[in-house]
């Protein structure tokens, strides 16, 4: 089955690269975001745009919002686990901030990939 997105969204995704994953948890939660990626229809004009950060003590945005498919899969590829403490609040804080870039008339969604630790 070939499924994919197709809504009309800003989506940001934080996904977590502290300590508590552990290097297969990271390397696991960074395949899956590739794959959610490469299922999207990113689009300005009529889909999705996302936007990507990790965080652990530091965040680090990998991407503001954007329709770029390629800029995107590089920015996730490139990234390293940082193995520190897990700061939550900063990636919300952060993603706030993103969303200042977002569309007006597409629904704004924040999503973080975390183990809760």
């Amino acid at each position: 089955l070939d499924v994919v997105c197709v809504a009309r969204m800003d989506l940001l995704i934080g996904i977590d690269a502290s300590g508590s994953m552990g290097l297969s948890g990271w390397k696991a939660q960074r395949t899956a975001l590739l794959q959610l990626v490469n299922r999207m229809a990113l689009s300005k004009a009529s889909g999705i745009q996302l936007g990507v950060l990790k965080f652990a003590y530091k965040i680090t945005v990998l991407s503001q919002l954007t329709d770029d498919k390629k800029k995107l899969i590089s920015a996730i590829t490139k990234t390293k686990f940082d193995r520190w403490t897990t700061n939550i609040g900063g990636a919300f804080r952060s993603m706030k901030g993103m969303l200042q870039f977002g569309r007006r008339d597409a629904p704004s969604i924040c999503m973080l990939w975390t183990d809760g630790r």
